[in-house]
């Protein structure tokens, strides 16, 4: 006769009613098929491992028709479909090898997968322990670019970088839907380092890691009589395409060593191509992006210290017209360069205080907006411990005045953080100043904060005229 099939077999091991007639006829076939009773033994040992050795036992048995077993159904309908685990384990029992090698092709597969499903777009990217390092959206690793491995440069808690954005940043330059990544690497945390040839560097990289462009600042200037040597360091950037017209730019923040001159370089984002220059005589640690005016461009908004004019200061620059220097005294300012064309150059008054200053000048140190769009700029002053704790090893102690300003860059209030009050008091205490902190002292000095109009320093607020000018020239 022919091969047994399966379920014939399945049911003669169960006793079943429906083979009883033909039962001696299997006995016999089973006896001379090798095949047939290498089946029935699998059968035989699939039932002993479920614990099911004659059909009494197994629940299938429906007592109350002629039928051992339900029909048949499609795919599941059959003992031998169900508890298919058990038939795995068996059959990996059976055949080690073929097993360890289906398990090997289907790991291979699955790592091929993962591997073209994996977000490899520059999603962030920082500078710090001597490495460059992208991530995806995912904080995965996507690739590292060496810049100095023996020291740690430029980590997150710098002051001067603070977050993961500003010594790096990563935007689409040319539409491509991967992000480039850009980076500077010349501020150490622990001091200023002269050997490294990425120091005066803002680099660009794909988003493979390749380079794609570089650029070196070297630069010499003179103020007055004073020389400043070809010796720049690169501390924080800016990128994104600030008015929409789909040409995106990287504007590097660049210091002579060790805080004076700085220079913001504006290079095209695509090809890193300069595309214009802003000298300071001071620092911006602050860098902030917005619409503050709502015109559809994100000014540049930067925060720091004028060391000529020794007072904090505030800049709003337009991302189209970077050119000149800032204001200085006269007779200080950087050889062979224009006026600046800032949108607006704001300066701080000084307390009361100033005289205890630990510091030549205040400065800023924050920049935000509250909720009402009303800008918020945090002013430090340092001040020397005062002269009954002359023996504290305290250096200085930081209090901050709060400046508010209205979407028109009026300032319409000022407020002292606590440590002013508590410093103020103590010096009130001792005799050292007279006048109480009351709501006249701070209007005063809301009445100090001055705007540079381009020729002076003025008390209403007003744009550069320069920055006028540039503006009316580019008017059809």
């Amino acid at each position: 006769m022919d091969h047994i099939d399966q379920k014939t077999i399945e049911l003669f091991h169960l006793g079943a009613r429906s083979v009883e007639a033909s039962r001696k006829v299997i006995a016999r076939h089973l006896e001379q098929c090798g095949a047939c009773r290498h089946l029935y033994e699998e059968v035989r040992g699939y039932y002993r491992e479920v614990g099911v050795e004659n059909l009494q036992e197994t629940l299938l048995l429906d007592r109350r028709t002629p039928r051992a077993l339900p029909e048949v159904q499609k795919n599941d309908g059959f003992p031998i479909f169900r508890n298919m685990h058990v038939r795995v384990i068996r059959s990996i029992r059976s055949h080690p090898v073929s097993w360890s090698a289906g398990i090997a092709c289907i790991a291979l597969l699955t790592f091929s997968l993962q591997l073209i499903v994996r977000d490899v777009n520059p999603s962030y990217a920082r500078v710090g322990a001597g490495y460059l390092t992208a991530y995806n959206q995912a904080e995965e690793v996507l690739w590292k670019q060496a810049i100095d491995p023996s020291s740690d440069v430029l980590t997150l808690d710098d002051p001067l970088t603070v977050g993961k954005s500003q010594a790096a940043r990563v935007i689409d330059v040319d539409g491509d839907g991967t992000n480039e990544v850009f980076g500077v690497f010349g501020w150490g945390t622990q001091g200023l380092r002269d050997d490294s040839r990425w120091r005066n560097v803002l680099a660009a990289f794909n988003a493979d890691g390749t380079e794609r462009w570089r650029y070196t600042l070297r630069r010499r200037v003179s103020i007055g009589t004073q020389r400043f040597s070809d010796d720049w360091r690169f501390y924080q950037i800016s990128a994104g395409d600030y008015n929409a017209s789909g040409t995106p730019y990287v504007f590097g923040f660049a210091s002579h060593v060790p805080w004076y001159p700085n220079v913001l370089v504006k290079l095209d984002a695509r090809s890193g191509s300069l595309e214009g220059e802003y000298w300071h005589l001071g620092m911006f640690p602050v860098v902030r992006e917005r619409d503050i005016d709502a015109d559809g461009v994100a000014e540049l908004i930067l925060g720091g210290q004028n060391n000529q004019l020794q007072q904090a200061c505030l800049a709003v620059l337009d991302p189209r017209v970077i050119r000149g220097q800032g204001p200085a005294p006269v007779g200080r300012e950087i050889e062979g360069v224009e006026q600046g064309a800032e949108q607006f150059y704001i300066v701080f008054p000084g307390s009361d205080l100033k005289p205890y200053w630990y510091d030549v000048t205040n400065e800023v140190t924050s920049v935000g907006w509250k909720a009402d769009s009303t800008l918020e700029v945090v002013v430090r002053e340092r001040i020397s411990p005062a002269l009954a704790e002359s023996s504290s090893p305290v250096l200085h102690e930081d209090c901050n005045l709060y400046f508010y300003f209205d979407r028109k860059m009026n300032c319409v209030d000022v407020r002292p953080s606590d440590a002013f009050s508590a410093i103020r008091q103590k010096h009130r205490n001792l005799g050292l100043l007279q006048k109480e902190a009351d709501r006249s002292y701070f209007e005063h000095l809301r009445s100090q904060v001055l705007y540079w109009d381009g020729t002076a320093f003025v008390r209403k607020p007003v744009m550069n005229r320069h920055f006028q000018a540039v503006l009316d020239s580019a008017r059809p």
